[in-house]
């Protein structure tokens, strides 16, 4: 038998707020009108619920059939370069790709001068931010 997850969590819900609801119930009082005199209390008592071997074998049947699963979604989340991609029109791209490429030419550049220059140097030099100074300072070591 096969419950899908939604209504058990739905089930869920439900009960919590039928307890709830139960729980504030206990501690209401409900005021009378002034005309009608006090009855007296009665005490009226409710059956005492019994667990019995017969309904646990009952219910150890019920859940035996039961299974639960639970549909997996993986989806995965675009890059932030591939989102922003996704928005960007081509000739925006063809402009960002090119300043890759010149970025990575004139650290390339400075640092065949510059071979001992710290990552603020390259970055302040070339009026590029240091995170963009490591990368293509990273890359250029790399290759």
């Amino acid at each position: 038998m096969f419950v899908p997850i939604e209504a058990l969590i739905w089930i869920r819900s439900i009960a919590i707020v039928l307890l709830i609801v139960a729980h504030a119930l206990r501690h209401v009082q409900i005021a009378r009108p002034q005309e009608e005199p006090p009855a007296p209390a009665q005490v009226i008592e409710q059956p005492q619920f019994v667990l019995t071997p017969e309904m646990i074998d009952q219910l150890r049947q019920l859940l035996r059939h039961t299974t639960v699963e639970e549909e997996v979604r993986q989806e995965a989340l675009p890059s932030p370069k591939e989102a922003q991609a996704e928005t960007m029109s081509p000739e925006d791209a063809h402009k960002e790709a090119k300043l890759e490429v010149n970025n990575y030419e004139r650290v390339k550049s400075y640092l065949a001068d510059h071979p001992k220059a710290t990552l603020h140097e390259i970055a302040g030099a070339l009026t590029i931010s240091v995170t963009t100074a490591n990368k293509w300072r990273g890359r250029i070591i790399n290759v």
